[in-house]
């Protein structure tokens, strides 16, 4: 009774912890002043993007993996646009890739009304594309006969995930939904597909992977660049490489997830496989969400501490690199839960997921890539995960390689065009 009193008052502080946070964050963003070029432009469209979508580094600047490569399409399809990051933001738009507008402070004195005035006043948009649009602007946008498009941020959405937007169909008004989703895998799509949106107000498309559209990929720059420091390690032994993707929420942002893993990061009985078996490379990658946190820092350290003087790991090396691109060149995955199996599995590389809701409240995530043979549902137990390495290995004397064929969906951004 006294433990489940005290996990129950240790969920509580975490989410007192967020909201204070939050607050902090706000107050903070105060210091970064409204974009000096406060003369914005008529545009065909106009792209919304927060701190936390923008956890890659390019050419030395954030970078939204998503959002970022429609922008650069824009502009080389010569189409007018506007970028604008949501508030509240602590990050200039000198560092930002799009070099996208800061609205704290006009944010602030607005509050409400500001989306009305800001569409009224400052741009007239034909399309509002954006990651976690709120459902005033959704409606503020139909009632002015503009077009939003929300683009998914996640894979292998099932029916029980929360999914940014779709609430607002509890309300019965689909004026607060977005005219179109955008997804990225059969099985988020499907999700979108099975829920009821009234008389044909919301439209939901599949595109390729969003990895499809980065400007450098094509010269291969972003796999290069992957492929050299992998085989750096590889060099000197190392035959077998793990991705271990990491993810928020158990620290105690997300209900269903609390109490899971002690430190909110990473299960200590992975930790210990990990230190065991240093025949393997490992590769930890934190989630984006944690990257952009304010409370980074600290993970940082906890992550370090916890594989100091293991050399078969790497932490620093992948930080800021696109997990896609990681896995063209690994052998296996481990996550808890993160959606990061779909991607795994379009490379044809392995999952395995260890988060006890797997068994119980989401056992219907990642069905498609578990009838692939693409994902298996584990437990938190040390035979679990080396059985599951064991059997990857042995397939790979099978010689079962990575598939590289590009996605055959349309691209995101020739669904955008046909809304202009």
């Amino acid at each position: 009774m006294i433990f489940k009193y005290i996990l129950n008052m240790r969920h509580k502080f975490f989410l007192l912890h967020g909201k204070i946070r939050f607050f902090i964050n706000a107050i903070f963003s105060l210091f970064i002043l409204d974009s000096v070029d406060k003369n914005f432009k008529k545009v065909d469209v106009l792209f919304l993007c927060s701190d936390m979508d923008r956890a890659l580094i390019k050419n030395g600047l954030l970078y939204s993996q998503i959002l970022d490569p429609l922008v650069e399409m824009c502009a080389n399809s010569g189409i007018s646009y506007e970028c604008v990051t949501r508030p509240f933001s602590r990050f200039k738009t000198e560092g930002l890739f799009s070099r996208s507008k800061t609205i704290n402070w006009s944010y602030a004195f607005y509050r409400k009304s500001f989306w009305r005035f800001f569409l009224d006043n400052k741009v007239a948009p034909r399309v509002i594309v954006g990651i976690g649009i709120c459902h005033r602007l959704n409606r503020l946008a139909r009632l002015r006969g503009i077009v939003t498009v929300e683009l998914i941020h996640g894979f292998g959405l099932a029916k029980d995930d929360y999914i940014y937007g779709v609430s607002a169909r509890k309300s019965r008004d689909c004026l607060m939904e977005p005219r179109c989703y955008i997804t990225y895998d059969e099985t988020t799509f499907g999700t979108l597909k099975g829920v009821s949106f009234d008389n044909g107000l919301v439209d939901v498309k599949l595109a390729r992977h969003h990895f499809y559209d980065r400007s450098d990929l094509w010269n291969f720059d972003i796999l290069s660049s992957t492929q050299k420091t992998i085989s750096k390690y590889k060099s000197v032994g190392y035959k077998f490489v793990v991705l271990v993707t990491l993810q928020h929420g158990y620290e105690g942002s997300r209900d269903f997830l609390k109490n899971i893993i002690p430190n909110g990061i990473i299960h200590p009985l992975l930790t210990e496989c990990i230190k065991e078996r240093t025949d393997f490379l490992w590769i930890i990658k934190p989630h984006p969400v944690q990257l952009m946190r304010s409370d980074w820092r600290k993970t940082y350290r906890i992550l370090c501490r916890e594989f100091s003087g293991c050399h078969h790991v790497l932490i620093d090396d992948f930080i800021s690199a696109d997990i896609f691109a990681i896995f063209h060149f690994v052998d296996a995955h481990i996550t808890m839960m993160s959606g990061s199996v779909v991607e795994a599995a379009m490379l044809k590389v392995p999952s395995l997921g260890l988060c006890p809701s797997l068994q119980g409240s989401m056992n219907t995530a990642f069905e498609v890539e578990e009838q692939q043979g693409l994902f298996i549902r584990g437990h938190l137990t040390r035979s679990s995960i080396f059985d599951f390495l064991d059997e990857v290995q042995k397939k790979m004397a099978c010689n079962i390689n990575h598939c590289f064929s590009l996605y055959k969906n349309k691209s995101a951004f020739c669904y955008l065009e046909e809304y202009l």
